[in-house]
This record gives C-alpha cells, sequence and structure tokens, in this order.
C-alpha cells in the first residue's frame, strides 16, 4: 500500500503540472457549478412562485402534508415503520413528485456530466498537443450529446433506484444497498472518459470503464481515496473555520465590531476552503483519468506524466 501510495501521489503531482501550464482547465468545474445553481433554481423557483400565489394549491400541499403527519402518528405506535404513512400521499401526488424529482437529479447530473466530459476532452486535446479551451471543451462534448445524454439516464436511474431501495429496507439492506453503490460508482469511475473520447454508448462505456478499472484496480482505488481523505481533511478545516466564524459572531456581543469582522472573515474563509476544494479536486480528477485511460487503452503517455509511474499503475495485480 505505502507503494501505491507514493505512485498516486506522483501522478497528482503530474495532474497538478499539467494544470499549472493551463490553469484555464479550472473554469469547467467553476462553469459547472454555475451551471448546477441555475438549473435548481429554475426547479426550485417555479415551485415556490406556485405556492406563494396560488392559495388553493398552497392549501392543498398543507393538506396532504398534515395528513401524512396524522397518518405518521397513527401508524408509528402499531407498526413502528414511518414509512407505512407513504399511503397517505394521493397516488397523483405521488407520481408527479417522483417525475419532477427524477427531472430534477436528471437535469443536474447532466450539467455536471457535460461540464466533466468536455474537461476530459479539453485535457486530452492539450495531451495531442492540439488547440485547447473552453470552447474547444464544450465542442468536443457537445458532439458527443447524445452519448452523454444516454449515459445520464443510466446513471441518474441507477442512482435514484438504489436510493428508493435504501429507503425502504432495514440497517443491514441499506448497508447492502451502500456497498452496490460504492461498487457501481468504481466501476463505472472512466465512464465518462470512454463516452467523450471513444464516443461509446452507456453500456459500452459501462464494460470499457470495467475493464480499465481491472486493469488498475489498485490504483484507481487509492486514486479515489487520496481524493476522499483529502477532502475529509479539507472539509475538516471548513467546517473549524465556519464553526470559529459562526462562533465568533455569536460572541460579538463581547467582543463588539473586531469580533463580528473576524467571524465573518473566518466564515467567508471557510465557504472558500469548500469552494476552492470542490473546483481543484474536480479538476484534477479529470486530469488524471484522462492520463489513466489514454494509457490504458492505446498505451500512449501523455505530456506531463512519466511511463513508468504509468506502467505500474496498469500493472496486473
Amino acid at each position: 500500500m505505502p507503494g501505491r501510495i507514493k505512485r498516486s501521489s506522483a501522478l497528482f503531482k503530474a495532474s497538478w503540472s499539467v494544470l499549472r501550464e493551463d490553469k484555464t482547465l479550472l473554469l469547467f468545474p467553476i462553469l459547472s457549478s454555475l451551471a448546477s445553481l441555475v438549473v435548481i433554481a429554475s426547479f426550485a423557483i417555479p415551485v415556490v412562485t406556485l405556492l406563494t400565489t396560488d392559495e388553493s394549491l398552497r392549501d392543498e400541499v398543507t393538506a396532504v402534508i398534515d395528513q401524512a403527519n396524522q397518518s405518521r402518528s397513527a401508524a408509528a405506535p402499531a407498526s413502528g415503520n414511518a414509512g407505512d404513512d407513504a399511503a397517505a400521499i394521493p397516488e397523483g401526488w405521488e407520481i408527479a413528485g417522483y417525475a419532477y424529482l427524477f427531472a430534477f437529479y436528471f437535469a443536474t447530473s447532466f450539467v455536471v456530466i457535460f461540464f466533466n466530459a468536455a474537461l476530459i476532452a479539453a485535457a486530452n486535446e492539450r495531451f495531442q498537443g492540439r488547440p485547447t479551451g473552453i470552447g474547444v471543451g464544450i465542442g468536443v462534448a457537445a458532439k458527443r450529446l447524445p452519448q452523454i445524454l444516454g449515459w445520464t439516464l443510466v446513471a441518474t436511474t441507477i442512482n435514484l433506484v438504489l436510493r428508493a431501495i435504501e429507503e425502504r429496507v432495514g440497517l443491514v439492506g441499506r448497508i447492502i444497498i451502500a456497498l452496490l453503490g460504492v461498487g457501481w460508482a468504481i466501476a463505472t469511475y472512466f465512464a465518462v472518459s470512454a463516452v467523450v473520447l471513444e464516443g461509446v454508448g452507456p453500456i459500452g462505456a459501462i464494460k470499457r470503464s470495467g475493464q480499465t478499472i481491472r486493469r488498475t484496480w489498485g490504483e484507481s482505488l487509492v486514486i479515489a481515496t487520496g481524493f476522499g481523505v483529502a477532502g475529509i481533511i479539507v472539509t475538516v478545516l471548513g467546517i473549524g473555520l465556519v464553526v470559529g466564524g459562526v462562533f465568533a459572531i455569536a460572541s460579538s456581543a463581547t467582543a463588539g465590531a473586531l469580533g463580528t469582522t473576524a467571524g465573518i472573515i473566518l466564515v467567508a474563509a471557510g465557504i472558500i476552503v469548500f469552494v476552492g476544494w470542490a473546483i481543484l479536486a474536480g479538476t484534477l480528477r479529470g486530469i488524471t483519468q484522462t492520463a489513466l485511460f489514454r494509457f490504458a487503452t492505446d498505451g500512449t503517455v501523455v505530456p506531463g506524466f512519466d511511463q513508468q509511474d504509468l506502467q505500474v499503475a496498469f500493472q496486473h495485480k
């Protein structure tokens, strides 16, 4: 394991060097975040507006919620299962809710997947010595739009099905479903790379990703774990800054204006840490995935990466 961590660290450093030479790659996660906010707003604003302007609809929704709460209170002592109140929700409302939820998840997933594909495409163009940039990456991803839509549909459906099952089973079942979710995430780690670089459909992407994972099983897990561990560290740091800032603001009555100012600065710093890490991690992950996938599929050692590191990463475990 120490050897794998060292090799994965070398791959991280190589990705960082690529990013230092082409900082425009950072713009893809930023655009993804901004587009995601627009999508979220486009789904939330109509609902909020409708509920605040249509009194009859608001009363109907309130009645449904009250009915569900009453059913939950009545069913809890008898069965101990809070899920028994689902029948209290009218069928039409439930179907509409599921359809709206699916549309929301599909739209947000599509935005993330599309800009991730654009990032991979831009990194790949750079690796091949061709002109790159925001327009180039988005242009390549746009050419793969049917495949990206197909993969988004499959990924959204699988994730929602797993979540729906998880909400309806006991503790052991939830653990099993969680493990299945982890397995699915690992098996499809290179799926977007296969979609954008090879133009395969959803089934082909799963197969190609699975083949690549089998060849890089240990290294891919260490890479994913490395991002996860780093993410935990950054999360702890960000939470510490935000909590410290909130505490400083709450204590401003005794600390005065200086305490309030310090608290605002700490909260802002915590938010910057969260956002900055999300952008940086997303970019480095896309660069690393592109380099690994290219070497796995055609043996190409992309500029900025060391052949020995890639060869060791792809040795049969």
